[in-house]
């Protein structure tokens, strides 16, 4: 072959080359895939393996609304009478850490749709007496019993028994504590009934 029609070639694959860099550096960047903006898009999941979610309305991952606050319950204690096959779960005390304060949200395991938001941590020592005074408001002690423990989700870690004291104020203050040493949880807030709050299961809340 010819130097004349080497250096033709040359000069035509070199043409070629700067066509397809062109192309290829001016094409725009691959889209993400439908899969990566879901995930990103996605709140965290709680774990509720073996949550009694037949005793109780809510679970961890589900998000309460209370006009413009709300609360993403992110694990709970399941507070227990009895032991072994013979525990009932009573109570569950759900902790919403992601709700700009300590929020405590309680539902009883009796079916009632009613809940304790308790957003006013109340610092405790030792099982409270029978009546408090807070900020000028008077509790009165409606029970005090012991349960045990389980921990389900991103709750913090729970003993394995302690004491649960509840107390009634004026017009719907709650006054609710679970003592134990270590692990004591106390806080102050409000009864809510059905229609006063609403309630998102974890799958809606992540939509």
């Amino acid at each position: 072959m010819s130097l004349l029609a080497i250096a033709g070639l040359t000069a035509l694959g070199a043409a070629l080359g700067r066509l397809v860099y062109g192309r290829l550096s001016a094409s725009p960047p691959p889209k993400e895939t439908a899969a990566s903006v879901v995930a990103a898009a996605a709140l965290p999941k709680a774990k509720v393996d073996g949550f009694p979610t037949e005793l109780f309305a809510a679970k961890p991952g589900d998000v309460v609304l209370r006009g413009n606050e709300e609360a993403w319950l992110a694990g709970a204690w399941i507070l227990e009478e009895g032991r072994g096959r013979d525990a009932r779960a009573v109570f569950a005390v759900f902790f919403a850490p992601e709700a700009g304060k300590d929020v405590l949200v309680v539902l009883s395991g009796d079916s009632s749709k009613e809940i304790l938001w308790l957003d006013l941590p109340v610092p405790m020592d030792g099982v409270p007496p029978s009546t408090l005074e807070i900020d000028d408001i008077r509790f009165e002690r409606l029970r005090k019993r012991p349960f045990g423990v389980r921990r389900f989700g991103a709750a913090p870690e729970a003993p394995e028994e302690g004491t649960l004291v509840e107390f009634s104020g004026p017009v719907g203050e709650r006054l609710w504590a679970f003592v134990a040493p270590g692990h004591t949880r106390a806080g102050r807030g409000v009864s809510l009934a059905e229609g006063m709050y609403d309630l998102l299961g974890g799958d809606a809340a992540a939509s």
